[in-house]
């Protein structure tokens, strides 16, 4: 049982502090995604740490909902902890930017907590850095942020790195077409979600459905790769959600090959992410030694609706957390040590001063180290 003496030493399950040496990795991941970020136009914003918990919608999912981080103020309201940035960056522009010349482009670094099961390795706090693109609606809009995302990771040094792209209308489409309950829908989307194609397949075989609509269903798992698996994936269906979801694919895959980044690119058609305001195009980092995506994002078109403000958007986030990890597992991160030490006596103080300034003021780190 723990004593007051060990609260006062231990911290909650979920949290760790932050040393010199990885606080000044995080500092400098920072300061190189936000400069790409500015360099393609975005302006840096901060938001509330915590809100009312009716600031964060219920496209969030339920599971997301759970694992925020609720208290009481002094009044009985409910307060929450932002989970993430978007919705709050959604309410921003809602509340601030409603008037303002569009498309509209954001950006953030910033901590956000959930709770999460002890020893999965994943962080009740963690730090995130993205952007979010407010009133462009078309295909240009979304290669754009995915390009923004590539770039940053680049600029980071990042060399062993891919995103996967997918389509969220795909697989609505598939599963419009296979005539589900909303029940049943929702169960299957959440075994194609996790990976869970044994689980999938249950489905599939469970219900009457024709060979052609079980056929494409089970073969979402195969559908990673290049350009060509769209071009499969037509022959799979004739459902128009899920054809128009890879007709927008097929756009914003050709602008990115325009852009030069094909090789970074694996189109993921059974791809559609946790969070459920997602209305379009969504993608996923993964580098080599990280067992969970670097970044996420996509097209949020109807977000913007719940806090009264129809406007199309895009975004996405990246993990500072899991790019330190990164850096740290290649040794990067330490802390810069002193360019020049000044050694002083009690009648060299002001000189000893005045030395260390000019030097800082060119850039360079001084430590004032006193005489015995």
């Amino acid at each position: 049982m723990d004593t007051g003496f060990d609260r006062r030493l231990r911290l909650p399950q979920g949290v760790y502090d932050m040393l010199v040496r990885e606080t000044s990795l995080r500092r400098e991941i920072e300061r190189q995604l936000l400069s790409t970020f500015i360099s393609w136009g975005y302006g840096e914003v901060t938001t509330p740490t915590f809100s009312y918990l009716e600031s964060f919608p219920e496209e969030l999912g339920a599971l997301e909902r759970e694992k925020m981080l609720k208290f009481l103020d002094r009044k009985g309201d409910i307060l929450a902890l932002r989970p993430e940035l978007t919705p709050t960056i959604a309410r921003l522009v809602a509340n601030r930017f409603k008037d303002a010349d569009k498309p509209l482009r954001l950006c953030y670094s910033a901590n956000a907590f959930r709770y999460e099961v002890p020893n999965t390795g994943r962080r009740s706090e963690f730090w995130q850095a993205g952007v979010e693109l407010i009133g462009n609606t078309g295909c240009q809009g979304d290669a754009e942020v995915i390009a923004v995302a590539i770039e940053g990771l680049e600029q980071l040094g990042l060399k062993n790195f891919q995103i996967d792209l997918g389509q969220v209308n795909f697989v609505h489409g598939l599963l419009e077409e296979a005539e589900f309950d909303t029940e049943i829908k929702e169960q299957v989307q959440s075994a194609i979600n996790r990976g869970d194609y044994v689980g999938l397949r249950r489905f599939t075989t469970g219900f009457s459905l024709s060979p052609a609509k079980e056929t494409a269903l089970n073969k979402l798992s195969s559908l990673r790769g290049g350009e060509e698996i769209i071009e499969k994936a037509v022959k799979l269906t004739k459902n128009p959600l899920a054809l128009g979801a890879l007709d927008n694919l097929s756009q914003i895959y050709s602008i990115l090959k325009d852009f030069g980044m094909e090789n970074r690119i694996r189109i993921d058609l059974s791809l559609v992410r946790e969070l459920g305001y997602y209305t379009g195009v969504v993608f996923e980092g993964y580098a080599a030694g990280i067992g969970y995506p670097i970044c996420g994002g996509g097209r949020y078109d109807k977000l913007l609706s719940y806090y009264g403000y129809d406007c199309g958007a895009t975004g996405f986030a990246l993990s500072i957390d899991l790019l330190m990890d990164l850096k740290l597992a290649e040794g990067l991160g330490n802390m810069k040590e002193a360019d020049y030490v000044i050694e002083y006596g009690e009648k060299d103080r002001s000189w000893a001063y005045l030395k260390a300034k000019k030097l800082r003021e060119s850039g360079y780190i001084v430590l004032l180290q006193p005489k015995n």
